[in-house]
């Protein structure tokens, strides 16, 4: 027989749901940083700054990042402690939706400013309106087609000032609740 639940103990798990969700939306996973992740590093140290490269190797005091330096392949060593940020590559992605908007806008800019009115006996006589719609369906269509070429990485943040990204998890469990926290460590699995 399952014990009776309290209206505290009720009311603690229902602010604990709540709580939840949004905590465990902010970090989805905890992949950790691994040999071959693709990560954009932010230093303290002003000669490394900002990387994006992949991970070599590590120890438990630095990793070695591999990145693109002009045409040749440089590695550099940083230390844990030097990180201010640590963001993992998700892929790339198209920009397509921001090249509607973009176009979109622009075209019906340029449509509303290159309206004329005409005379009405005029055979193709349209609205300021119509030229509205006109120069924002062209440019949505051309913002679309450049969205579709320019691609962009997106980057998941894994860590904030000091490194850790606390992650707290509430989920269903036979006939209670699991809760769990837990947090993004230096550390590498091998």
């Amino acid at each position: 027989m399952l014990p009776r639940l309290t209206h505290t103990s009720l009311a603690a798990a229902a602010a604990l749901w709540a709580v939840a969700g949004p905590l465990a939306a902010q970090v989805p996973d905890t992949t950790l940083l691994v040999p071959g992740a693709r990560v954009r590093v932010t230093t303290n140290d002003r000669s490394l700054r900002q990387r994006a490269g992949s991970i070599v190797s590590a120890d438990s005091s630095s990793f070695a990042l591999s990145y693109w330096s002009g045409s040749s392949r440089d590695t550099v060593r940083v230390a844990w402690d030097a990180i201010a940020e640590v963001e993992v590559s998700r892929g790339r992605r198209s920009s397509v939706g921001k090249g509607m908007l973009v176009g979109g806008l622009l075209g019906a800019v340029v449509g509303v400013a290159t309206y004329e009115p005409c005379e009405p006996s005029s055979m193709f006589c349209f609205g300021l309106e119509m030229n509205l719609l006109a120069g924002g369906g062209v440019g949505l269509i051309a913002g679309a087609l450049v969205g579709l070429v320019v691609r962009s990485e997106r980057w998941e943040p894994r860590s904030g000032p000091g490194g850790v990204v606390p992650t707290l998890t509430v989920a269903p469990r036979g006939g209670g609740i699991r809760v769990g926290f837990s947090t993004l460590l230096p550390v590498l699995r091998r």
